[in-house]
């Protein structure tokens, strides 16, 4: 599974990265929204993993911004915000996870997995 990882805070990635180490995901990273919808105009990814709080541009408006049919998993310091910020413009996010509890991440995705691969 190739997902693209939208974080702008290097600790945070590191954290992340190491959780998911033990996975088949392909993980690449990036550090802002441009970037991220750059690559996502060029290539193909599974999952897009995104962070709230990014330089310019926030989660949300990075969705919004989207052409593809992505699924979404917000990894993020501030759910409540992204809850209410992107409350009913995206169907495709499949769930919002505080950084806090970044080890329940390789589940959610592969339960992501597992509903791409149903539809």
């Amino acid at each position: 599974m190739k997902i693209l990882y939208v974080e702008d805070n290097e600790v945070v990635s590191d954290v992340v990265l190491m959780n998911l180490e033990d996975t088949d995901f392909d993980v690449e990273v990036v550090r802002d929204a441009e970037t991220a919808i750059d690559l996502l105009s060029r290539k193909d990814y599974d999952l897009l993993l995104v962070d709230f709080h990014l330089p310019k541009k926030n989660g949300c408006q990075l969705i919004k911004e989207l052409e593809k049919d992505i699924p979404i998993i917000f990894l993020t310091g501030d759910p409540d915000t992204v809850q209410a910020s992107c409350d009913g413009s995206c169907p495709n996010i499949h769930a919002v996870i505080d950084k806090q509890d970044v080890d329940q991440l390789p589940g959610v995705i592969q339960d992501v997995r597992a509903k791409k691969t149903i539809a």
